[in-house]
């Protein structure tokens, strides 16, 4: 499985980018190709995602799975993984460090894979939705929030 490794800095303290990326039903406001996540308990995500065009059989295929949030730390470590699924799908994972950060580390060159370079564009877009004057996203950050203990 591809794996892209990123470091940004946001102008916005360390609990209100966890609040962010806590928030799995906003992903889809800010990750490119996702349609909807559900929470569908403190431990567990439902995923949507659309198909881009040059990899889809059909006009607007979506595809579906589910995920187990593996660890869950409060301003630290958000992590996921796909659980379950038909023997021939790919599993997928994800994972968000927060730290103070004093500058910016992006790679410039990622590893070639299909979605390596979207996830390094959706990371960015992510980061930007709690800054301030981020174009009015940061209304992402407001709402109800469930969190996994």
């Amino acid at each position: 499985m591809p794996t892209v490794e990123q470091s940004i800095d946001v102008n916005v303290d360390v609990t209100m980018a966890y609040d962010q990326r806590s928030r799995f039903e906003s992903f889809p406001r800010w990750m490119e190709g996702v349609a909807s996540v559900d929470q569908t308990s403190d431990s567990h995500l439902h995923w949507v995602a659309k198909v881009r065009n040059e990899f889809a059989t059909v006009k607007d295929e979506t595809r579906e799975w589910d995920a187990r949030i593996t660890e869950h730390t409060r301003d630290k470590r958000i992590s996921r993984e796909s659980v379950g699924g038909k023997p021939d799908e790919k599993p997928n994972a994800g994972a968000a460090t927060f730290r103070v950060a004093r500058r910016v580390v992006v790679p410039r060159h990622l590893p070639d894979g299909v979605g390596t370079r979207r996830r390094a564009r959706d990371s960015e877009r992510s980061a930007r939705c709690g800054e301030p004057g981020g174009g009015g996203r940061s209304r992402a950050l407001q709402g109800p929030h469930r969190s996994a203990r």
